[in-house]
C-alpha cells in the first residue's frame, strides 16, 4: 500500500515537472517568436524631424511584456555630448525620474550601466521602486540610456524577458543612429540648396534620361517659372528649343575622354514662360557611378552677363 502511494506521489511530481517544462518551453518559444518580429520599426525614419516617435514605438513594444510604471529615454546631444531626457512616459513622472537619474549619476551607477551590454537593476532612493537601466548602444557608439521603473512588489523579471528587452533597445539604438544619419543628409542637402539658390544662375540636375531631379530658385528670374512648374514638365527637353535639344543630345553622345565622360558647354535657346526664346550658355558635367553616367549636373547662364554671344 505504501509502495503504491509512493508511486502515485512520484507520478504527480513528474507530471508537475513536465507541466512546468512545457510552460517554460512555450514561454521560450513565444519570446523567440516575439524577438523575430522586433527588428523593423514601422516609423518612416527618413521622414522624421526628431526621434520621439521612435522612442514611443519602442516604449509600446516594451510595455507589451514588462509592466513598467514609468519609462524614460535619455539621448546623447550631438553638440554637447550630454545626456538629455528626451521622452518620459507618463510625463508627470519626469521630475521623479530626473531626481533618481541625477542620484545614479552622482554615485557612478549610471556610468556603470553605460559600460554594460545588459540591464542593471537598482532600488530607488525611497526603496519603493526598482529601476532598470539599459544603455542604447550600436556597434559604433553609445546613443543614450533607457530607464524603467518597476514596483517593489513586482515579481522578478526573467532573464529571457531581459534578453528580449536588450534586443528591442539594440534595435532602438540602431534606429536612432539611422535617424541621425538621415538628419545630417537633410541638413547637408538643405545647405547645398541654399547655396545653389544664392547663386545668380540656374543650377539643375537630371538623371541619365534627362528627367529633372532638381532646379534652383533662380529659374524664377531667368525663365519666368517656379521650380515646381519646371519639375512638372519632367524633362530638360521641355524647356529647350528643339534645335538646342538636338545639339545637346549630340554632345552627350560623344565618347568618353581619358578621365571619364567629357562635360558639355553650349550656347543654346531656352524657352521662357511667355514662349520667347532666350539665348543662354549651358554648362553640364556628367555624374559618374561605377564607370557609367547616372545623370547630369549643370548651370544655365545669361549670355549678357559677360559670357559671350551665340553664333
Amino acid at each position: 500500500m505504501d509502495d503504491k502511494k509512493g508511486l502515485n506521489r512520484q507520478q504527480q511530481e513528474l507530471e508537475k515537472r513536465l507541466k512546468h517544462l512545457e510552460q517554460q518551453a512555450r514561454f521560450t518559444y513565444d519570446v523567440l517568436e516575439m524577438a523575430a518580429t522586433l527588428g523593423d520599426f514601422q516609423t518612416n525614419i527618413n521622414q522624421l524631424q526628431e526621434p520621439s516617435e521612435i522612442l514611443r514605438e519602442t516604449t509600446g513594444r516594451i510595455q507589451g511584456f514588462i509592466p513598467f510604471l514609468a519609462t524614460a529615454f535619455y539621448l546623447v546631444d550631438e553638440t554637447s555630448q550630454d545626456f538629455v531626457l528626451t521622452l518620459c512616459l507618463p510625463d508627470e513622472q519626469r521630475s521623479l525620474i530626473e531626481k533618481e537619474v541625477n542620484h545614479l549619476i552622482e554615485n557612478g551607477i549610471f556610468s556603470l550601466a553605460l559600460r554594460e551590454n545588459r540591464s542593471i537593476h537598482v532600488h530607488s532612493q525611497s526603496g519603493k521602486q526598482r529601476l532598470v537601466l539599459h544603455s542604447l548602444a550600436t556597434s559604433s557608439r553609445t546613443r543614450g540610456m533607457f530607464v524603467g521603473f518597476l514596483g517593489r512588489a513586482e515579481r522578478t523579471v526573467s532573464g529571457l524577458v531581459m534578453s528580449l528587452l536588450s534586443i528591442i533597445l539594440k534595435n532602438c539604438a540602431n534606429a536612432i543612429e539611422s535617424f541621425e544619419l538621415y538628419r545630417l543628409f537633410r541638413e547637408n542637402e538643405q545647405r547645398y540648396r541654399e547655396m545653389a539658390d544664392f547663386l545668380p544662375h540656374t543650377l539643375f540636375e537630371t538623371d541619365s534620361q534627362g528627367v529633372i531631379q532638381f532646379i534652383s530658385q533662380n529659374a524664377r528670374q531667368q525663365l519666368g517659372m517656379e521650380p515646381h512648374e519646371i519639375m512638372r514638365r519632367n524633362r530638360l527637353q521641355e524647356i529647350l528649343q528643339p534645335a538646342s535639344w538636338d545639339l545637346l543630345l549630340a554632345e552627350q553622345k560623344k565618347p568618353y575622354d581619358g578621365e571619364g565622360k567629357a562635360g558639355v558647354e553650349l550656347d543654346i535657346q531656352v524657352i521662357h514662360k511667355d514662349g520667347t526664346a532666350l539665348p543662354m550658355r549651358l554648362r553640364m558635367r556628367p555624374v559618374m557611378r561605377k564607370g557609367a553616367c547616372a545623370g547630369w549636373r549643370g548651370v544655365l547662364m545669361n549670355l549678357e552677363e559677360g559670357e559671350g554671344k551665340p553664333d
